[in-house]
């Protein structure tokens, strides 16, 4: 049994090609992408070189070759560009450049040598371009998007596949006395070592796919100027949060806040001020939370903070813990003004086997924030059933 190798990179050809195509003519977002660019890049640099390759009957050796194998050289490392930009947002290191002109400089060197031998060093070197990748996203990739993972594997098979290919030239020279030999050991290694590559092109579209829905998923839930979870966001976690406690027969607690005479800092230092407290109040509630707590922008000076497991002796003690937070606040302005709020805070606590409803947990803490604000301001109340 045996592989027609050049029927087979015809067909490789093709499936870059249309890889390519895709790519190119994607939606705006990908073209815009300057990592999904650089994979572009890569794909049509393999295809060019796959080109030289596949019409080096017709043309002098010495270009196919030199041609051909530096081009696959170069489509790897625009790979690993495009892969560093996505993961760690900036350039590859320079000695993955080197690696690149390394490849050019053997293909060159080993011109004259037998086929089997080139076969074997230029698959190493190949390997040793795509191992890094696979190294890069196992340290630093591999738990952010999920579909990163799949560039990750595929490009280790290939570098698998690449050293099988070297040592497999070695050992059986007579099977790579010409370049379109058919033979089932060339076959193989050479299809799976340049078939995998495209597999990782269709994870990393995805990968940059999942990680535009995630960033939309944050838009949609998160306040733009604070961080915090905005207001629809916020009653589906609280709805949540209930129900979870519910059937655990825990408490929860929820604390409404609303910065006193909120309205004058805009009014006297501008919106650029206002704007400051609101991030630095954000800052300074986030950092009295735990991490299961969530805290929501509910609208203008209004937030919310919901406590699960929490009982009322809890939530009182969280709430002064959080209005202290915020009264030692110094915010400066443009104006080289440091600027001094207060916080009330209203709280109502879920009793573990209480079945209270969201919009009565809402409406309970919102009562006891009416409660603290008339009562002076900068203060806690606790919602008291009558």
């Amino acid at each position: 049994m045996s592989l027609h190798v050049p029927t087979m990179l015809v067909a490789l050809l093709l499936v870059f090609v249309l890889f390519g195509v895709s790519l190119t003519f994607a939606h705006p977002f990908l073209r815009e992408k300057t990592e999904l660019r650089l994979w572009a890049m890569g794909t049509w640099t393999l295809v060019a070189g796959f080109i030289l390759l596949v019409v080096r009957a017709f043309i002098p050796e010495w270009i196919a070759v030199l041609g051909g194998n530096g081009l696959v050289f170069t489509s790897i490392y625009l790979l690993s560009r495009a892969l560093h930009r996505f993961v760690l947002q900036h350039e590859a290191p320079r000695w993955q450049a080197g690696l690149l002109m390394v490849g050019w400089a053997c293909t060159a060197l080993l011109l004259e040598q037998p086929l089997h031998l080139r076969t074997s060093i230029f698959s190493l070197l190949l390997a040793a371009q795509a191992a890094p990748m696979v190294w890069l996203i196992a340290k630093r990739g591999w738990h952010a998007e999920v579909s990163l993972r799949t560039v990750a594997v595929t490009f280790g098979l290939a570098a698998v596949a690449l050293v099988a290919r070297a040592t497999h030239a070695m050992l059986r020279p007579d099977e790579y006395t010409g370049f379109f030999q058919a033979s089932l050991g060339n076959g193989l290694t050479y299809l799976a070592s340049f078939l995998l590559p495209l597999g990782a092109g269709f994870g990393f579209v995805l990968a940059n796919l999942e990680r535009q829905a995630l960033r939309l998923n944050e838009m949609a839930t998160r306040d733009a100027l604070t961080g915090c979870v905005n207001r629809g966001a916020f009653e589906d976690a609280l709805r949540q949060t209930l129900e979870a406690a519910h059937r655990a027969a825990e408490p929860v607690s929820l604390i409404i806040m609303d910065l006193d005479h909120f309205k004058q800092v805009n009014d006297v230092h501008g919106h650029q001020a206002g704007d400051a407290v609101l991030r630095d109040c954000a800052i300074a509630l986030r950092g009295r939370l735990r991490a299961a707590d969530t805290l929501a922008r509910l609208g203008g000076e209004e937030f919310a903070a919901i406590l699960p497991r929490t009982d009322a002796a809890g939530a009182r003690h969280a709430a002064e813990d959080l209005r202290s937070a915020v009264e030692a606040l110094e915010i400066p302005t443009s104006e080289g003004v440091r600027l001094r709020v207060t916080l009330s805070l209203g709280v109502s606590t879920a009793a573990p086997h209480s079945q209270a409803s969201h919009e009565r947990l809402f409406a309970q803490a919102d009562k006891a924030l009416y409660a603290a604000k008339h009562s002076g301001r900068n203060r806690s109340e606790q919602f008291q059933a009558a």
